[in-house]
C-alpha cells in the first residue's frame, strides 16, 4: 500500500519539476562602478588672449611736473602651471609670458621751444609668475593669485627742441613689479578648461636716458598695466 503511494506521488511531482528546469537561471545584477572623482590636481599649458590697458607716468627736469600717457592694446601669449587640491581647495603655481600692443600718446611742453613736444609709451611685452589659492565646486575652480611681474617698456619723445632744428628720442628697457589678479575656470572635459581672469601689474619706476643732440633728457617712468583675458589649458 505504502509502495503504491509513493509511486503516486512521484508521479504527481514530475511536471512540476520538468517546469522548474526550463525556468532561467538566476544571475547577479551587475556591479556599478563610479567614475573617479574630478580633480584639479596636475600639471598644465594653455594659451591666453586679452586686452591690456594702463599708464606710463614720467618725469623729468626738461618737462615740468609729471607726463602721464595711457597705454592700451591686445595682448595674447602662453602660459603653463601645476595645480594640487586638497579637498575643495585648490593651490597651484602659474607663470605666463604675453606679447603686448598697449601703447599711447601724451602732450607736454618743449621748454627750449616753448613749442608742444609728443612724449610716448608702449609695453611690448609682459610675463608673470603667480602663486594661486582657489575654492572647486566640483569643475568649476574660483581663484585669486599674485606673484612677480616683468616687462618690456618704450618711452619716445617726438618734436624736441624744434627751433633747434628738432629731434625724436626714444629709450627702452626691463622693469619689474608686482602682479595681483582673480579669475573663474572651468573644466569643459578631463582634460580641457576655459578660464577669465583679471591682472592687475605695478612694474616699478625706472630712469632712462634719452640722448639728443643739444641735450640729454634723463626720465624717470612708472608702469602699470591692467589686463582682462580669457584663455584655454590642456591639463595632463
Amino acid at each position: 500500500m505504502f509502495k503504491k503511494i509513493a509511486i503516486g506521488a512521484a508521479m504527481c511531482l514530475l511536471p512540476v519539476v520538468a517546469s522548474a528546469a526550463d525556468l532561467p537561471s538566476r544571475t547577479r545584477a551587475p556591479v556599478y562602478v563610479a567614475p573617479p572623482a574630478f580633480t584639479w590636481t596636475g600639471f598644465y599649458v594653455g594659451a591666453v588672449a586679452g586686452y591690456g590697458f594702463g599708464t606710463q607716468k614720467s618725469t623729468s627736469i626738461f618737462v615740468p611736473g609729471t607726463v602721464s600717457v595711457r597705454t592700451d592694446g591686445f595682448v595674447g601669449g602662453v602660459t603653463a602651471g601645476y595645480n594640487y587640491q586638497v579637498s575643495s581647495f585648490v593651490f597651484g603655481l602659474e607663470a605666463d609670458v604675453m606679447g603686448s600692443a598697449q601703447k599711447g600718446n601724451g602732450s607736454a611742453l618743449d621748454p627750449l621751444a616753448l613749442l608742444p613736444s609728443v612724449p610716448g609709451g608702449k609695453l611690448d611685452w609682459m610675463g608673470t609668475f603667480r602663486g594661486r589659492v582657489g575654492y572647486a565646486i566640483d569643475k568649476l575652480l574660483i581663484y585669486g593669485a599674485g606673484g612677480l611681474a616683468v616687462g618690456g617698456a618704450k618711452g619716445t619723445l617726438t618734436n624736441v627742441t624744434s627751433s633747434l632744428g628738432g629731434d625724436n628720442r626714444s629709450a627702452s628697457g626691463t622693469q619689474y613689479g608686482w602682479v595681483i589678479g582673480a579669475g573663474l575656470e572651468y573644466a569643459i572635459t578631463n582634460n580641457i578648461s576655459a578660464k577669465i581672469e583679471y591682472l592687475y601689474a605695478d612694474l616699478g619706476k625706472k630712469s632712462y636716458t634719452m640722448v639728443g643732440p643739444v641735450r640729454d633728457i634723463t626720465v624717470s617712468t612708472a608702469v602699470k598695466s591692467q589686463v582682462v583675458r580669457a584663455g584655454l589649458n590642456y591639463r595632463f
